[in-house]
């Protein structure tokens, strides 16, 4: 959800924004049926206030798509959440230790290169050992 700071001071927008997002997600709340079935259904939603400096359409995208699934993850899901730039350094963290946990999981891998080891007194070029380098 993008809301445009409505009131021209950012408490009261975030206010506003949070009294629709509300609205909106007790009418996804709502029981519904279909066939003669009743089915109930959830949503996040991730806000994000606007203008701010370097605006542009992803980024506003990105910013509430960041705080719907952080209040997916840290909320037990079915929850609303604003953004906070914090929530970058905790996804960074998060894909960071995923990303340690899965390379610590691969097989420690070793790259090796042999080559002749020439003894003294024997004639070069002839294979005595080897050595790992």
């Amino acid at each position: 959800m993008l809301a445009s700071a409505m009131h021209g001071e950012i408490a009261a927008s975030r206010r506003t924004a949070l009294r629709l997002a509300e609205q909106v997600h007790e009418a996804l709340m709502a029981p519904f049926s279909v066939d003669g079935m009743t089915y109930n259904i959830g949503g996040s939603i991730g806000i994000t206030l606007f203008p701010k400096a370097a605006d542009c359409v992803d980024g506003l995208l990105r910013e509430a798509d960041t705080a719907m699934y952080y209040a997916k993850a840290n909320r037990g899901g079915a929850h609303i959440a604003f953004f906070e730039t914090t929530m970058y350094l905790d996804a960074e963290r998060r894909l960071s230790m995923e990303w340690f946990n899965k390379s610590a999981a691969q097989p420690f891998k070793v790259k090796t290169a042999l080559r002749p080891d020439e003894l003294l007194g024997k004639a070069v070029g002839t294979f005595v050992s080897r050595k790992i380098l």
